[in-house]
């Protein structure tokens, strides 16, 4: 699997998955997806990066980076190719990212996301990496879950 950052080609194939009702629901809508994309196609350093397995895009992971100070990075989405989910794509990809920033010279402490409490399959996904999910919750009661380094 290789990644780089998100790119304008990326974009008719990530917005072609949120026809899926799954995906839709838990990242979408993509109502604002041409605002979105100039938004991270100006971004520096990149938030949003692209993940591929034989030439075709089957992942994307947007991150928050740390605050200067802070060792703090924030998943704020991933999406899965939905042709391609539940096959280990958003492991391999978000193992791919993490190592990626880790090799920084200094490297993030903590990772984060927030999962919608409705979201079983996100909640499943980050337990299941070993993740642990915190006692506190975001003002939208969305759940927290970290991993230390």
């Amino acid at each position: 699997m290789k990644m780089r950052p998100f790119s304008r080609d990326d974009f008719e194939t990530y917005r072609s998955w949120y026809t899926d009702p799954e995906l839709n629901h838990q990242l979408g809508p993509m109502a604002m997806g041409d605002v979105w994309l100039e938004y991270v196609l100006q971004e520096s350093p990149p938030k949003e990066f692209s993940f591929f397995e034989n030439g075709a895009l089957v992942a994307v992971i947007g991150i928050e980076s740390p605050e200067a100070g802070r060792s703090t990075h924030y998943i704020t989405a991933i999406a899965v190719d939905p042709a391609n989910k539940r096959k280990g794509i958003g492991r391999r990809a978000l193992a791919i990212l993490i190592d990626e920033h880790s090799q920084n010279i200094e490297p993030p402490t903590k990772w984060v996301a927030w999962v919608d409490e409705s979201n079983g399959i996100a909640s499943s996904f980050f337990t299941e990496l070993n993740w642990v999910q915190a006692d506190e919750r975001d003002s939208d009661d969305m759940l927290k879950f970290s991993l230390e380094m």
